[in-house]
C-alpha cells in the first residue's frame, strides 16, 4: 500500500527532478570548461540550495562522462536518448552580401584577364600558326628579288653600253 503523499514528500520529487537538471547541466561538455564558482553561481540563480548544489555536484562528479560510458562500440555520435553525447558541428558561417563593388572588382578582373589572354594569343600563337604561310611568302619574295635583280643588270649594261657609245663619239 502506496501511503499518501504530503507536501513535503511532492516537493521532495519535484526538488529530485531540479537536481537531475542541475547533473544534465554540469555534465554537458559545454559547462565542463567553466569554473566551478561560475557553475554555483549559475545554479544559485536557479534557486537550488547549498545541498542540492553539493548533492548535484557529488552526483555528476560520480555519473561517468558521455565519452567514457561508450563501451559498447558504438559511436560517440548516436542520437539523443541513448545517453552518448552527439558530435555537433558550428554552423557554417554565412556568405557575406554581394553588392555592386564586389561585381564591379570582378569585372574589372575579368576583363584584364581576358585582354592580356587576347595580347598573349596574338603574340606567341598566332606567329606560331602564320609560320606555315612564311615559307610561301619567302619564295614569293625571294622571286621578286631576283627578277628585280635581274632587271637592275639589264639597266645598268643598257647604261655602260651607252655611255662607251657616248665616250666613242667625243673621242672621234
Amino acid at each position: 500500500m502506496e501511503a499518501p503523499r504530503t507536501e513535503s514528500g511532492t516537493q521532495a520529487v519535484l526538488r529530485e527532478d531540479v537536481i537531475e537538471s542541475a547533473v544534465r547541466f554540469l555534465m554537458d561538455p559545454k559547462v565542463n570548461s567553466s569554473t566551478l564558482a561560475k557553475k554555483v553561481s549559475f545554479l544559485e540563480s536557479k534557486g537550488l540550495t547549498n545541498a542540492e548544489i553539493e548533492d548535484a555536484l557529488a552526483r555528476a562528479k560520480n555519473t561517468p562522462h558521455a565519452s567514457e560510458s561508450n563501451t559498447t562500440g558504438t559511436s560517440a555520435t548516436t542520437g539523443p536518448g541513448y545517453g552518448y553525447a552527439q558530435a555537433m558541428r558550428p554552423p557554417a558561417p554565412a556568405r557575406p552580401a554581394l553588392d555592386w563593388k564586389d561585381f564591379f572588382i570582378a569585372a574589372v578582373v575579368a576583363g584584364g584577364l581576358g585582354y592580356g589572354l587576347i595580347l598573349m594569343v596574338k603574340k606567341y600563337v598566332g606567329p606560331l600558326l602564320m609560320a606555315r604561310d612564311d615559307v610561301k611568302r619567302l619564295e614569293e619574295e625571294k622571286k621578286q628579288q631576283t627578277e628585280q635583280n635581274e632587271l637592275t643588270r639589264k639597266q645598268l649594261q643598257m647604261l655602260s653600253e651607252s655611255t662607251t657609245r657616248i665616250l666613242d663619239t667625243m673621242a672621234e
